[in-house]
């Protein structure tokens, strides 16, 4: 995961292309998410054909759960995967834990009006009409949910059609249920892990750190769109839709802050409002306590750096006894991620 703060005048950070939960130092870390080993050089003697004999590779001492912390994944087998859909009767959910494209498929058709799974094929659909299908139908079956109506602006956006990209976000205003299913997913993963025989941290832990969230890279698209939106009707003296833009990119932004599942939930709502409140005079005052934009920027500022320090103290998850873990894993999932990183905190401070 890459690190998703940023100064204010700076450009929104860059989001991967897939996006995938991963424990708190791999979300706000601007390393890869899986390890690399370096090429090592052949051992060829200069004036001979021969080949020295290549040292035996130095053996994983990581146990699961690190590897998992480290960015990896529990692979599973075609007979495990097919054991755990004939055990829970081929369900939207046990298909959702698989999550290929065939599953998900399967999910739609037997299960048709289950909004995760139509926005899970709206991402993952082969062709542009099983996405945009998959998309229709998850905004019709989620009908106070904002995410659906986002998606289909920045498509409209993309596609050139500004008129109905502005209908769509008009539409989002109305709509305060932000979801996007995160612990949904994550519950599925974890019955599919345990199902296979594997223990309950590392169940749990692969099924939270492994949920794909390719909507942060659509938000962040779409945050980018209004802005040009908002530069736009600036340029052009029209003052009313410019703010009208700004509002709508300042609540898409709060309601990513408002749903704090994962500290990568919060960071990307921080860099949204930040780049909304971007180009605007730093005396402007906001809000009915006196705020000026250069105070709440510099506030945005300073939540950000109280996250980056939250996320390392993730660190001490690698050493945690069992039942600890458990109970970390258990507050990330109820609580979100970062109370459940301010209890081990509180717990092992001085430690």
């Amino acid at each position: 995961m890459v690190l998703l703060t940023r100064k204010a005048d700076e450009p929104l950070p860059e989001v991967p292309n897939s996006t995938t939960v991963q424990p708190a130092t791999k979300s706000l870390s601007s390393q890869p998410a899986t390890r690399e080993k370096e090429a090592q050089p052949s051992s060829v003697h200069r004036h001979t054909a021969s080949v020295a004999p290549s040292s035996p590779e130095p053996k994983d001492e990581r146990t699961l759960f690190q590897r998992l912390l480290d960015g990896e994944s529990i692979s599973l087998s075609d007979a495990q995967k097919e054991k755990f859909l004939t055990e829970n009767n081929r369900s939207a959910d046990s298909l959702l834990a698989l999550g290929d494209i065939d599953s998900l498929r399967e999910a739609a058709q037997n299960s048709p009006n289950d909004p995760l799974v139509q926005m899970k094929l709206a991402f993952k659909g082969e062709t542009e009409k099983e996405r945009l299908d998959a998309l229709n139908a998850f905004k019709e079956l989620s009908k106070t949910n904002p995410l659906g109506d986002y998606l289909s602006a920045l498509r409209n956006f993309k596609n050139g059609d500004t008129d109905m990209g502005v209908k769509d976000l008009n539409q989002a205003m109305t709509k305060p249920d932000f979801q996007d299913f995160y612990f949904d997913q994550a519950q599925v993963a974890e019955e599919l892990y345990l199902s296979t025989g594997h223990k309950p941290t590392d169940a749990k832990a692969s099924g939270m750190f492994g949920v794909e969230l390719p909507h942060f890279v659509e938000l962040r698209d779409l945050g980018l769109e209004i802005k040009k939106l908002q530069q736009g009707y600036m340029a052009d003296g029209d003052t009313e839709s410019a703010t009208a833009m700004q509002e709508m990119a300042l609540i898409m932004a709060r309601q990513l802050q408002d749903n704090p599942h994962t500290l990568l939930h919060e960071m990307v709502g921080l860099a949204l409002e930040r780049n909304a409140w971007a180009d605007i005079p730093g005396d402007t005052i906001i809000g009915e306590d006196g705020q000026t934009v250069a105070e709440r920027i510099e506030a945005l500022n300073n939540e950000g750096q109280s996250l980056k320090e939250l996320a390392n103290i993730s660190d001490l998850l690698t050493n945690l006894p069992e039942h600890d873990l458990l109970i970390y894993l258990d507050r990330s999932k109820t609580l979100g991620e970062a109370e459940a990183l301010k209890w081990l905190e509180e717990k092992y401070s001085g430690k």
